[in-house]
């Protein structure tokens, strides 16, 4: 996975944008566009997703449907990913293969979702399926049962176009936050992430 960060983009008008690997000799091109900011006397629409589970893999009608109304902005709110939906069983140890198993499904959501992603901002944040949880009482990082940087890695992934942390200070474990405040279209979003600072009732 790669991470590509700019700055000093205009956003009166959009700018347009092509990411090249080569494999084996061959070159392959990804393009896409950033968005003009739409003004803030216009109107604004957000499409928001979650819960998939990976039946319906590539989800053409409705990957067709919400490009049709052309959402200003993208919201995955959790679940994303689920620990068996790519019939591929879940596996939780040695890490490298937790890594395999994970990225498996989160390339299946890219593949869903890359047309509509690659030109609009979203923002995509984890919840307890993606960790491979079937619920999440984070208790300030003490309550995953996966090992922390396997965590970081989830978070990296998901949230890693989000702007940097209100406070980036990591909770135990070393486990890192993304919590923060998107500006845009004369807006700003709290991007919450309440679940890893709940600890279980009975406690």
């Amino acid at each position: 996975t790669f991470l590509f960060r700019g700055s000093g983009i205009e956003a009166d008008e959009a700018i347009p944008y092509r990411v090249k690997y080569t494999l084996r000799g061959s070159n392959y091109f990804w393009h896409g566009a950033i968005r003009a900011n739409p003004r803030p006397e216009n109107k604004f629409t957000l499409a928001v997703s979650n819960c998939d589970h990976g039946e319906l893999f590539p989800q053409g009608t409705m990957v067709r449907n919400l490009t049709i109304q052309d959402p200003d902005m993208l919201f995955f709110a959790g679940d994303q990913i689920y620990e068996n939906m790519d019939k591929v069983r879940i596996v939780r140890q040695p890490l490298e293969g937790a890594r395999l198993s994970y990225l498996s499904k989160w390339y299946q959501f890219g593949l869903t979702w890359r047309t509509v992603l690659k030109d609009r901002p979203s923002v995509i944040i984890p919840d307890d399926h993606d960790v491979f949880m079937g619920n999440i009482w984070g208790d300030a990082g003490l309550g995953y049962v996966m090992a922390p940087e396997w965590i970081n890695m989830i978070q990296r992934t998901q949230t890693g176009s989000l702007p940097d942390p209100a406070d980036p200070r990591p909770v135990e474990r070393g486990i890192e936050v993304y919590f923060t405040a998107l500006d845009y279209a004369g807006m700003s979003f709290a991007v919450m992430e309440d679940r890893k600072f709940k600890s279980e009732p009975k406690n």
